[in-house]
Formats: structure tokens, sequence, C-alpha cells
């Protein structure tokens, strides 16, 4: 499960440098990598509820197989409309809007049920919980600073080099994948040095 995350995200940021590496080519060449940064971001939020959705439900099959299919749906639907052309005009613009905020509300249904299965203290200290809504957090943050272009827009200029929102939010990207890790440690941790299936069941 560690090589899903990390696999997903390195595919992330790979697409994103040589987006930024590439778009200065022509506007054609932009457009193309600009679409690869963000299925790249698709990528990565896929390869980051997979293993986490995997050890809350490590004991129950079905609700991770439930739960996976929850994610990868939007996921699919949120690809297509950046990969097909048709989708590609200001029209479906809302569209894919629409469905990047589905793919991301995502998260909290795993984290809900969970806590609804087996209790809020058992998914803090078992199912790393805690790290990952600081990880949407983070994410939340760094996203709102971006969307709003903040701070530029209270100080245009100033920015333009050191601090911009773009800046900001790949700093928070970075860190938002660091508290996945320690989210996904604690629960591999959790799940292999206790009867972690027995202790669902008496939390359950």
């Amino acid at each position: 499960m560690f090589g899903v995350f990390f696999g997903c995200s390195e595919c992330c940021l790979l697409l994103s440098t040589a987006y930024h590496l590439l778009s200065s080519h022509s506007h054609h060449v932009d457009q193309l990598w600009h679409r690869m940064d963000l299925l790249g971001i698709v990528i990565a939020t896929v390869g980051t509820f997979i293993p986490g959705i995997h050890y809350i439900f490590v004991c129950e099959p079905m609700w991770q197989e439930f739960h996976w299919f929850i994610v990868i749906v939007p996921a699919i639907s949120t690809a297509a409309l950046l990969c097909i052309p048709a989708f590609r005009s200001q029209r479906w613009r809302e569209v894919r809007v629409a469905t990047y905020i589905v793919l991301a509300a995502t998260a909290f249904i795993p984290l809900l049920h969970g806590t609804q299965l087996y209790g809020l203290d058992h998914m803090i200290h078992y199912s790393g919980m805690k790290w990952y809504l600081f990880e949407l957090t983070v994410y939340g943050i760094g996203a709102g600073l971006y969307t709003f272009r903040i701070p530029e827009r209270f100080a245009p200029g100033v920015f333009d080099i050191w601090l911009s929102s773009h800046q900001i939010f790949h700093v928070s990207i970075l860190f938002a994948m660091y508290l996945n890790v320690l989210g996904l440690k604690q629960a591999f941790m959790a799940s292999h040095a206790s009867d972690i299936c027995h202790i669902k069941a008496t939390h359950g």
C-alpha cells in the first residue's frame, strides 16, 4: 500500500514538474501539460485515498472495495473531463470544478464510516485519522489561497518571485503528502503490531 501512495505521488510531482518546465514552449504545449498537471492531482488523490481506506477497513474487505469504488468513480469522471476534447471548453468548466470537489469530498466518507463502525477513539489511535484530518486541512488552506490568489491580490507585484499563492500551494501539497505518510505509518504499525481485527470487533 505504501507503494501505491508513493507511486501516485511521484507521478503527480513528475507531471507537475514537466508542466512547469514546458509550459513556456507554446500555447498548445502549455494547454496539454496543464491538463497533465491537473491529471496528476487526480492520480495523487486516488493514491492517497486507496491505502488509507485499506487500513481503515483492513478487516472488512467488502467495505474496502465499496469505498474504493466511491473514490475511483469520480476520479475516472474527472480524468475524462480533463482528457476528452469535447469536455475541455469553458462551458464545461463548472462541471470540471464540481468533479474535483466531489473527489475531494469522498475523503470524508470512509473517515465518517470508520468512526461510525469503530468509534472516534479507535480511528484517532489506530487508523491514522488524526493525520488525515491535518492533511485535508493543509490541502484546503493551500487550495483556498491559490483559488483566491492570496496574498498577491492584496499587493500586486510584491509576490511575483517569492511567496505567491502558487508557491504556497505547492509547499502545502508536499507537506500534506508528508502528513499522509505519518497517517499510513500509524495505521500500518497498528495493523501489524496488534490483533487489529479483534480490537475493531471490540470497538464495534
